[in-house]
């Protein structure tokens, strides 16, 4: 079993495979496009005549290879299905800046309908738009003569689905005998031939409309599909070979699949023989490496996927190997090149975590311990934990593809605002660079938290207020700090309970016990003071009269500065933030709905937190635990 190790650090916060219908008496009509520019859905590959695969794209001779598109083999339409509409298809060197196909851009014009190449299309002879091409009639023209584009019929998919020779093209100048394929919508060929200076019927009557980084002969790499593929006859005397062969591995199956599945340069590849002395080394080009052998015999073949990338899968002529690195490969015949393949995926995936407070400046918070758990694309179970600093940022790196949970641990005295985990789809780019080559690297992702530090705000108890009463009542009780404030502002308890019942609460009904539409003082102390034996049924009434007390006796402060300095530990406002259900309320929301609803159970709970001090927030958080 393949072990992950994940890093974490603290921070400040399509393509194809292989380097990578309807009735045909009504074909979707030939001016039918795609909507815009932009690489079209589905894949291309190269196949022989007959639509059948040949391993990892390696032919034997020039005119055996094909253009197909949509599914692959044994795959339903809708299966990688191209969009429908009108395309024009070019063979270039692996870097593409060779263009090396032979005849003119009209020749080379090709319909899909139902998500498969269904027909080979003629020119008019003048416009540029879908609609200047017509089903060509097979005739021996100039573009489709023998050994030019002719088609054969796609044993997947059969009629109407074709495969098209990709023939005249010349010799690749890659020294492995690499080639690429391309395929782009006849708009997107116009648009690229119009940034290159070549503009109208000149587009397609030219065989090249140039090169600059990105547009290759009128492809640019974001709007088309490719593929490579390798032709082994280059003349000469046989000699023993390894090819070497390097796609990025989406599922990480060890086997390139059709689709997205395309091909990797510049991976480091060695071959040594039996006294592990080097033999080749080098870089793969266009997703392939060759080593010509001193002879035949077995030799080990090593791949160094790089920094950020791990092995899926290797085989060695077609035989899997396992999850490897380096291979043991025989060479027994010269004629026949032994094919190694490494199916690698990327590892340099991360995802970020953010910690802030949701109220005051909205700082970040240090200290926070948060866990990652998921499987990844290797099928691993993956479990890492860290804690934030620099500004409440925190990094899981060294990721795979996979689903990922990140969750927070909320520790006492904190309040998590919105969700506490956050779960994350890391998934492989597959889009193309300015080559025509997968990306094959894993997009960072983020995940950000919001808290709150919850705290003393002075909110008073009932228990604080039925010592008032008694005080005034003729038995004293324990002192308070502001209760002199108080009295000079509203002159008595009773006072203090009209203002806050005036200002607040609306009609008195809630504490009207007798019924009598009033609460009288000897109501108030019985719902501020009960007995023993009814202290339970009075609890909410007993907590909102206090919540109610506390927000007077605030405004009462502010009302009367004659009394002295205002005290911090009396009241709570009634824009005082509070946590309710993990979400941000404030104390005169509370109010309203004591108002217009009465005391529920979950409302009498809400008061009893504000008056216990387990649910207010404190204005500004700590910037660390």
């Amino acid at each position: 079993m393949k072990d992950r190790i994940i890093a974490v650090s603290s921070l400040v916060l399509g393509l194809s495979l292989s380097c990578a219908g309807p009735d045909p008496d009504t074909p979707l009509p030939l001016g039918t496009q795609q909507d815009g520019l932009g690489a079209p859905s589905g894949a291309i590959f190269t196949t022989l005549v007959d639509g059948s695969r040949v391993n990892a794209n390696i032919y034997d001779n020039k005119d055996d290879v094909y253009l197909d598109g949509g599914p692959g083999p044994n795959a339903p339409l809708d299966a990688a299905g191209l969009d429908d509409g009108t395309y024009v298809f070019q063979v270039t060197d692996p870097s593409a800046q060779d263009l090396l196909s032979s005849d003119a851009a009209r020749c080379r014009v090709v319909l899909v309908s139902g998500g498969v190449i269904t027909r080979r299309l003629d020119w008019d002879g003048s416009g540029t738009t879908a609609s200047d091409f017509s089903a060509h009639l097979n005739g021996n023209d100039a573009c489709h003569r023998s050994g030019r584009h002719q088609q054969g019929t796609d044993i997947d998919h059969g009629p109407p689905a074709i495969t098209v020779q990709l023939m005249p093209y010349d010799d690749t100048p890659n020294p492995g005998g690499v080639y690429k394929a391309w395929m782009v919508t006849l708009e997107g060929f116009i648009a690229g031939c119009a940034q290159l200076g070549v503009t109208g019927n000149s587009a397609l009557t030219a065989t090249d409309c140039g090169y600059a980084p990105g547009n290759h002969h009128g492809f640019l790499g974001a709007d088309s599909k490719t593929d490579n593929f390798k032709v082994k006859n280059r003349g000469g005397r046989p000699q023993p070979t390894i090819t070497v062969h390097k796609f990025c591995d989406l599922d990480c199956d060890g086997v390139q699949d059709d689709g997205n599945e395309g091909c990797l340069s510049g991976v480091a590849i060695t071959v040594t023989d039996s006294s592990s002395a080097t033999v080749c080394s080098g870089f793969t080009s266009g997703g392939y490496f060759d080593c010509q052998l001193p002879a035949t015999g077995t030799y080990t073949v090593t791949e160094d996927p790089g920094a950020g990338m791990d092995v899926c899968g290797a085989t060695v002529n077609g035989v899997a190997a396992g999850a490897t690195t380096s291979v043991s490969v025989t060479v027994s015949d010269a004629r026949v090149p032994a094919l190694v393949s490494f199916g690698n995926t990327p590892t340099d995936g991360s995802i970020s975590v953010s910690k802030t407070c949701a109220v005051g400046s909205r700082g970040g918070i240090d200290g926070f311990s948060f866990s990652l758990t998921g499987t990844d694309v290797f099928g691993l179970s993956v479990s890492a934990s860290g804690t934030t600093s620099n500004g409440g940022s925190l990094s899981f790196g060294d990721l795979a593809a996979g689903t990922y949970t990140v969750t927070e641990t909320v520790p006492a005295g904190w309040a998590v605002i919105g969700p506490d985990s956050c779960s994350v789809n890391l998934s492989i780019d597959t889009s193309l660079d300015s080559n025509g080559e997968p990306a094959c690297t894993v997009p960072p992702a983020s995940c950000s938290f919001e808290n709150v530090a919850l705290g003393f705000v002075g909110a008073r108890t009932p228990g604080f207020w039925c010592q008032q009463v008694q005080r005034e009542a003729g038995a004293p009780g324990q002192e308070a700090a502001c209760f002199d404030r108080l009295i000079c502002a509203f002159g008595t308890i009773d006072a203090i309970a009209d203002a806050a019942l005036a200002s607040f609460g609306g009609d008195d009904s809630l504490f009207d016990l007798n019924g009598d539409g009033d609460m009288s003082p000897a109501e108030e102390q019985q719902i501020l003071c009960p007995e023993s034996g009814d202290a339970e049924a009075n609890q909410c009434r007993r907590q909102a009269l206090a919540l109610l007390m506390n927000l007077a006796g605030h405004l009462g402060q502010d009302d009367a500065p004659e009394c002295g300095a205002a005290c911090s530990l009396i009241g709570v406002s009634s824009s005082q933030p509070i946590v309710i259900d993990g979400q941000l309320g404030t104390v005169g929301g509370i109010i309203d709905a004591l108002e217009s609803g009465g005391c529920s159970d979950e409302l009498h709970a809400l008061i009893k937190g504000i008056n216990e001090n387990t649910n207010t927030v404190l204005a500004e958080c700590p910037a660390s635990l």
